[in-house]
């Protein structure tokens, strides 16, 4: 079984995407910024329209987050 050493987190991770993002750093810098840049910058859609996009999807993927 492989170990890795994770960076401590203290906010709730209960589905460890903040946890295995950790192992590589420049991954979750990333990350965050993609998420940052569909969902905040300006464009056609509001940002409760883009949030419900995002539920529906993870929904229908079966995703419990």
């Amino acid at each position: 079984m492989a170990w890795i050493q994770y960076v401590p987190c203290d906010v709730d991770d209960s589905d460890n995407i903040i946890r295995i993002h950790s192992a590589h750093a420049d991954v979750m810098r990333h990350h965050l910024g993609l998420y940052r840049t569909l969902m905040h910058n300006p464009g056609p859609l509001r940002h409760d329209q883009r949030e419900m996009i995002g539920l529906m999807v993870s929904a229908a993927n079966g995703c419990v987050y």
